[in-house]
């Protein structure tokens, strides 16, 4: 800044400092902090995106990015209402799906939902378990909302595939508990009906004795079998 005499020429000029490291290093870290947050939202295979109220994009991972390709063909930018550039019966009919969890999510709720789609590459049914999360302004508003999608189609199968087989070990105990135990214990009452002491053949005490043994071993394994498929288990 110039300072000036009585007839207006400049004597002397002189300036303010000011020491901006601490905003300097400030505004570093906040870039740095985004940085590292993108590259950790981009690096998963989650899907991740958030739209505002007008179910417009505001923010997409790269994973979402190239899912919207594969299903779509369609090149995910900010701003961007999917909905209106989406055409086929089964698109329009996953985007419909889509706008009643978003309106949902409108208005406060937090949950979980399951959709699924064929994959138009391979004819695959895909199953995605999919996170919605409200996003609200300062005064408490909803002002869109923040999704996370995750492929659960190959967990669900593995699920599935433990049901059936438990099922199945619950019919082998039902068949043991009823229709093996009671011919089990009818030989076991005949066996108990043979008097080793009048058997004057050692041979063929030895086998009285044998039959009495196994067939008590036979009761016990189906008793096993039975108790051990019939534990109360946790759902899945």
């Amino acid at each position: 800044m110039g300072v000036k005499d009585e007839f207006g020429e400049v004597k002397e000029i002189q300036g303010v400092g000011l020491d901006v490291t601490k905003q300097h290093l400030i505004q570093m870290e906040i870039k740095r902090t985004k940085e590292t947050l993108e590259a950790l939202i981009n690096n998963t295979e989650d899907n991740i995106w958030s739209v505002d109220c007008d179910r417009c994009i505001l923010f997409a991972n790269k994973a979402y990015k190239e899912f919207v390709f594969r299903i779509f063909q369609i090149e995910i930018q900010s701003g961007m209402q999917l909905h209106e550039r989406v055409s086929g019966n089964e698109q329009q009919q996953y985007i419909e799906k889509y706008k009643q969890l978003y309106d949902k999510a409108f208005k406060g709720n937090s949950f979980r939902a399951y959709n699924e789609f064929t994959d138009p590459t391979t004819q695959a049914k895909i199953i995605q378990e999919v996170g919605f999360n409200p996003i609200y302004n300062e005064k408490g508003q909803v002002t869109g909302t923040a999704c996370v999608a995750r492929d659960v189609t190959k967990q669900l199968a593995a699920q599935d595939e433990i049901r059936q087989q438990n099922a199945r070990l619950r019919e082998i105990a039902s068949l043991s508990s009823h229709e093996l135990r009671a011919p089990v214990a009818t030989i076991m009452g005949l066996i108990s009906l043979l008097d080793e002491e009048d058997v004057s053949d050692p041979e063929k005490k030895h086998v009285i004795a044998d039959l009495k043994t196994k067939s008590m071993q036979l009761d016990e394994v189906i008793h096993q079998i039975v108790n051990t498929t019939f534990i109360p288990q946790n759902p899945l």
